[in-house]
């Protein structure tokens, strides 16, 4: 990743007012990539006055069994943090969270002063595992850091994705699992034996692995203290869709976890003592297993559903079928098909809300000269709904073709190639501190 990019990320974990007493940095290097001593070690010495502690872990390659990729780099770097790091430093796994960041990361100055909070006021019954140790803490995912470059169909994906993930945390009765960037107890972590290296969606399967590990408990625990991050974005237009191509297709691969949980979950099952906690343990799977059937289900079968309403349509009139059209089964659809098309000028709506209230942490967004179309709510939004509405059909197709690229090959193997989605390269920019965050 582009220096300027990880040095983004790391100042935004430096601006916490408890970075230098309580908050250690390591950066999770790839051995294999070119100069990356050289961009480790300067990394290195320009943050070390910053934070209690600075290390790097240069992840090898060619290990047997290991997909190259996040999964494999986050499971070295954690396994040098939990071996070596914590007994050398004395420091009691209980007493230590760990936090996966992209590179490209901008956190709130104010989560991890959160993520302690909720982590020290996590506890429980003498007899019963304190809830610190089986919790994930979860911030809101929001791509609009470079929102003002993002091409129109890469924004509409933005958008989907962080309002998804923001709309789950807000529900306490969603099941939810990581995303993207994470906090989990050492203890946890350790417990399940960390990560594992074959899997290419790293987020969602310690999530799944967790749930199993902990016969269900395992809770994802939301801090709205929004992190920013940037979407796919090349020298180009043509670079960054393609870029967000790749990304799309790689996120669809995690169709794959739910070959581990179907594969897991009868053996989890058979080991846990009572009926009553089974059954608890089935309810809780069942809609962990749904929501993460349904996220792909969806997006890969919006790709008929559209073009099969208007054929059904269409053939009712042509054909005058009244007697079809005045049924309550018809009617019924009708109005779900109009529901959801309010909701999608809402959700339209609610990024215009979202833009205001990150502004200050998005690329460009406070200058002067910002373009017109974002200079007040309501161009805004008749802006965002005339192009979301025209890229739709578009979008859902590419989503859709995806998912079921991602079946098919989840159909042979779960070990996939990890594709790297280009990001902004900062290094031609001047990269200043962020201004206060509110979002």
């Amino acid at each position: 990743d582009d220096a300027d990019l990880l040095r983004l990320a790391i100042r935004s974990v430096g601006q916490s007012r408890i970075a230098a007493k309580q908050i250690c940095i390591v950066l999770a290097m790839e051995a294999r990539e070119e100069g990356v001593k050289a961009k480790a070690e300067g990394l290195k010495r320009e943050f070390t006055s910053v934070f209690w502690d600075v290390f790097i872990t240069y992840h090898p390659p060619g290990i047997p069994g290991e997909t190259p990729g996040k999964s494999s780099n986050v499971k070295w770097a954690a396994n040098q943090v939990l071996d070596d790091a914590l007994p050398r430093l004395r420091i009691d796994p209980a007493s230590a969270l760990l936090t996966v960041a992209d590179a490209d990361s901008e956190f709130h100055p104010q989560y991890y002063e959160a993520l302690t909070f909720h982590y020290v006021r996590a506890g429980g019954k003498e007899d019963e595992t304190p809830d610190r140790f089986i919790s994930i803490w979860q911030a809101p995912i929001m791509h609009y850091k470079n929102y003002l470059t993002q091409p129109i169909i890469t924004r509409l994906a933005s958008l989907f994705t962080s309002q998804h993930e923001l709309a789950n945390l807000s529900d306490p009765n969603a099941v939810t699992v990581p995303y993207s960037t994470y906090s989990i107890s050492a203890v946890l972590a350790k417990a399940v034996k960390g990560w594992d290296p074959d899997w290419i969606s790293e987020d969602w399967h310690m999530g799944i692995k967790c749930f199993l590990a902990t016969g269900g408990r395992i809770r994802i625990q939301p801090i709205f203290l929004g992190v920013m991050n940037y979407a796919p974005e090349g020298e180009t237009y043509s670079e960054t869709v393609s870029a967000r191509w790749s990304q799309a297709k790689r996120h669809a691969l995690g169709f794959s976890e739910l070959v581990f949980f179907q594969d897991h979950f009868p053996r989890v099952l058979a080991s846990i003592e009572g009926r009553w906690q089974r059954v608890v343990f089935v309810w809780r799977a069942f809609f962990l297993w749904s929501r993460c059937l349904l996220i792909h289900l969806t997006m890969a079968t919006m790709l008929v559903i559209g073009p099969m309403t208007a054929l059904l349509i269409a053939h009712f009139v042509k054909h005058q079928m009244l007697e079809d059209v005045n049924s309550w089964t018809f009617l019924a659809y009708l109005v779900f098909q109009s529901t959801a098309g309010v909701s999608v000028l809402l959700f339209l709506f609610t990024n215009v809300l979202m833009f205001e209230l990150c502004q200050n942490r998005i690329d460009g967004a406070m200058d002067a000269k910002l373009p017109w179309k974002y200079c007040s709510r309501g161009l805004h939004f008749l802006y965002i709904m005339g192009t979301s509405m025209f890229i739709m059909p578009f979008f859902f197709a590419a989503g859709g073709a995806a998912e079921w690229i991602a079946a098919i090959k989840t159909a042979r193997t779960h070990k996939f190639h990890y594709d790297v989605a280009l990001k902004p390269n900062l290094s031609k920019e001047a990269v200043a501190p962020s201004a206060d965050a509110s979002a």
